[in-house]
């Protein structure tokens, strides 16, 4: 589950882990811990499922903005 950075809304997508998915800042996904912030890039395929192509963890220290500040730049 990720929160939408615009509406706030929750939001859950289920993706699945293959073979070639790539990882970037791990190694395998049981490095991930709950809450780390991901972006991951992933394909749609033909029975609707979502393959994950790249997983890449996201340092705190790189994340440039949090929700607050996207809403604030919104609103003006």
């Amino acid at each position: 589950m990720f929160e939408h950075p615009v509406t706030g809304e929750d939001v859950v997508k289920i993706f699945q882990i293959v073979p070639s998915t790539n990882f970037k800042n791990v190694k395998k996904l049981e490095q991930i811990k709950p809450n780390d912030p991901v972006s991951i890039d992933y394909q749609e395929t033909g029975n609707g499922k979502l393959d994950a192509v790249y997983i890449e963890v996201i340092p705190l220290k790189e994340m440039p903005f949090s929700r607050k500040d996207v809403l604030q730049s919104f609103r003006g």
